[in-house]
């Protein structure tokens, strides 16, 4: 399975294109916290400061906003689409085989992204300022029939930034800023797992490769009855080896050597975990001359201790996860041409993707009917192997006029996802191009 091409496009006032699946820039990070950013590809975003949303890209740019109180009250509209193109899926097969289902529909739909920022002087050399705003988020939903549905129908996540700053000014020429960062994540998934314990039928167990794209470890196999499956050992357990299938029977348990199993009936799933994490964010502005400013921020990872329900079938139960949504750096600058109209913006960025490898759901009740035969236990994995990526961003300002400025920019946002194998229904990720 592959994801075909996808347009999206997003815009906050301004016109913008961007090429990519992600919500504002690669991976499922939220660049998009005002219009002004927006405009220019957020090129330059850690060296420019225009309004108060200075706080999330550099607090220390709130000592180059004028005297006194800032409010920036933005809101992006993104309007996303993504669709999948099936090149070879073969169907699950069982004693009532499953259709192979249809390509689902546009997966993304449109959203708005709302920001709150304030930010106070106390003086010459001191500015404090809070932002309130999602720093990470996807949402995807497939149809039911979804040809993927094994691997997911839909899939959510929500992560709300409420960041506290100050900034101090070090020199006439350096200004230093720091954030502290109290997240809030809630994420999502659905999916739907292949299952014989749909009534009648038997529960066969016949040579050959084991049934491949499957999102949870079959932890058992029970007779097809319609009854509850009470009697079984866990693939993966202490007493049994790699490969080895438990067959839950009338008469009690036993076991195949063999490899490959018939499914009749397809259990909806819905997995739901939140959790609060907290970091920080540092950053400085330096002018390096009169027409000449560099900017660098850092903003660290953030570590999430989750938990929630996991809900298969008729059954649920209780489940905890740890992950981590990555650091970030950026180098910027802005210049000013010799006219003092034009002002040209860059930016490098480097998001710490890596940390988005496996995401590991551990057990926190009994509940046989999820997979969970005993607390502690691995309930699944969900393999997203993201890599470290970098960024480019391009801009440039023109006053064409005292109540009239021109402004455009251009940005390359690599995606995380480090192949088409690892693209997941979940996060159907790609590269960002920004045209603004």
């Amino acid at each position: 399975m592959n994801l075909s091409s996808i347009y999206r496009k997003a815009s906050c006032f301004v016109p913008v294109i961007i090429f990519s699946a992600g919500a504002g820039a690669a991976g499922f990070q939220l660049q998009n916290q005002n219009a002004a950013g927006t405009s220019v590809a957020y090129a330059g975003a850690a060296a420019i400061a225009e309004d108060a949303s200075t706080i999330f890209f550099n607090p220390a740019g709130m000592l180059d906003l004028e005297e006194g109180s800032h409010i920036a009250l933005p809101a992006t509209l993104i309007d996303r689409s993504v669709k999948f193109k099936n090149n070879g899926t073969v169907a699950i097969t069982g004693t009532s085989a499953f259709a192979l289902g249809d390509e689902g529909g546009d997966g993304a739909n449109s959203s708005v992204i709302p920001a709150f920022y304030l930010s106070t002087s106390a003086g010459e050399n001191m500015s404090w300022g809070i932002g309130v705003s999602p720093t990470y988020g996807s949402e995807t939903k497939f149809s039911d029939t979804f040809i993927g549905r094994f691997s997911a129908t839909g899939s959510k996540i929500e992560q709300k930034n409420f960041n506290p700053s100050f900034a101090y000014r070090l020199s006439d020429s350096v200004r230093f800023g720091v954030g502290l960062n109290y997240a809030q994540n809630d994420t999502q998934v659905t999916k739907f797992i292949a299952s014989n314990r749909g009534a009648g039928g038997s529960a066969t167990v016949t040579s050959g490769a084991f049934v491949t794209g499957l999102p949870y470890t079959i932890i058992g196999v029970d007779n097809g009855a319609g009854g509850a499956v009470t009697d079984f050992t866990a693939v993966g357990s202490a007493n049994n080896t790699a490969g080895t299938i438990f067959v839950a029977t009338g008469a009690g348990t036993g076991t195949g050597t063999a490899s490959k199993a018939h499914f009749d009936a397809a259990l909806a799933t819905k997995l739901n975990v939140d959790g609060n994490a907290t970091g920080y964010n540092l950053g400085m502005m330096i002018d390096a001359s009169d027409s000449t400013r560099f900017g660098i921020s850092y903003r660290s990872k953030l570590e999430f201790d989750t938990k929630g329900k996991i809900a298969v079938g008729t059954s649920t139960g209780d489940v905890t996860a740890k992950f981590s949504t990555p650091a970030n750096w950026s180098l910027a600058m802005e210049h000013t041409l010799e006219n003092g109209q034009t002002k040209i913006l860059a930016d490098y960025s480097q998001t710490e993707w890596s940390v988005w490898d496996t995401l590991v759901l551990k057990c926190a009740s009994v509940t046989v009917g999820v997979g969970c035969t005993a607390i502690g236990n691995t309930q699944t994995s969900l393999e997203y192997g993201f890599k470290n990526v970098s960024r480019i961003g391009l801009g440039v300002l023109h006053q064409t006029s005292q109540k009239w400025q021109l402004r455009g920019g251009y940005a390359k946002d690599n995606s995380p996802v480090p192949s088409d194998a690892l693209r997941t229904m979940t996060i159907p990720d790609s590269d960002c191009t920004w045209l603004s």
